[in-house]
């Protein structure tokens, strides 16, 4: 059996374990490259394709080949009655032992010549649409998720902005962008954060922030327990940052604050009402 045997458009026909779920229909393996088929997956100009280098190698057993990725999949293949078998190993990066191993075993058979004409070609790279607001920014649209994301200049920092949108307002959703942004500047966010979550800092937090650990003193007692004193509203604050914001369809958006490890690197979730009322403040994620 030669590399030849394994080259050409597979029709996926199911999962050894038939509760796994997958969106592909098909792999493509030709001279060079193999990817997979998935009917709904977009590819944008400028980033990867689905497409993957992989080298073949045959191995002591008679018929089995090693399949590796340059992303760093690696496969047991074998061709038995006209199916494809190919075996992914259970931990990434490494061979399976056998097809018999723990792994994920899926099975393909050859398309019809009219179906694989049509899908040996690589998907056709879709462009990205722009749109630039004066004095904010250019944004770029998310197809698959529908909505703008760009960088703007907040409060002096460069900070991500993402604008979801109603598919029958997909431009004039930047008509008051200008002024949202300035409404939301005029909102103490960072005060907004310490006056909700300074308190739970305080009596929950303080004893795993590592910035908090005085400095080790030969002098000290070792027996004797370490308390760490409260952050007052200013030192609470100063470890804060901007980090993103979200404005959603109607009107309303979530701030996001990086937490200065006061809460183990979790961020900070101010949410706000169209009005750039508070609604809630929050640990997230």
């Amino acid at each position: 059996m030669s590399k030849e045997q394994f080259k050409g458009v597979w029709k996926f026909i199911g999962f050894e374990d038939k509760r796994t779920f997958t969106t592909k229909t098909h792999i493509v393996i030709n001279e060079n490259h193999f990817w997979e088929v998935h009917p709904k997956s977009v590819y944008y100009e400028g980033e990867d394709g689905p497409e993957q280098e992989y080298k073949l190698e045959e191995t002591e057993a008679t018929g089995i080949f090693k399949f590796s990725s340059s992303k760093g999949y690696k496969y047991l293949l074998k061709i038995e009655n006209n199916i494809l078998y190919m075996k992914l190993g259970d931990v990434f990066g490494y061979f399976p032992e056998n097809f018999e191993d723990r792994g994920m075993l899926s099975k393909y058979e050859l398309e019809n010549s009219k179906q694989a004409l049509k899908l040996s070609q690589l998907p056709q790279k879709i462009k990205r649409e722009h749109y630039t607001v004066e004095n904010l920014g250019t944004f770029q649209y998310q197809d698959k998720s529908k909505y703008w994301a760009g960088s703007i200049l907040f409060l002096g920092q460069t900070i991500n902005l993402e604008i979801v949108h109603n598919d029958e307002e997909k431009y004039s959703c930047f008509a008051l962008l200008a002024e949202k942004i300035k409404e939301m500047q005029a909102v103490n966010l960072y005060q907004i954060a310490s006056n909700n979550l300074l308190t739970t800092y305080n009596e929950s937090w303080k004893e795993d922030d590592w910035e908090n650990e005085p400095e080790e003193d030969e002098s000290l007692d070792e027996d004797l327990e370490y308390e760490a004193p409260d952050l007052t509203a200013e030192e609470f604050e100063a470890r804060l940052s901007l980090q993103s914001i979200c404005i959603e369809r109607d009107g309303s958006c979530s701030v996001f604050l990086n937490d200065g490890d006061l809460f183990a690197g979790h961020l900070i979730n101010i949410s706000m009402d169209r009005n750039c009322e508070i609604e809630n403040v929050a640990i997230f994620g």
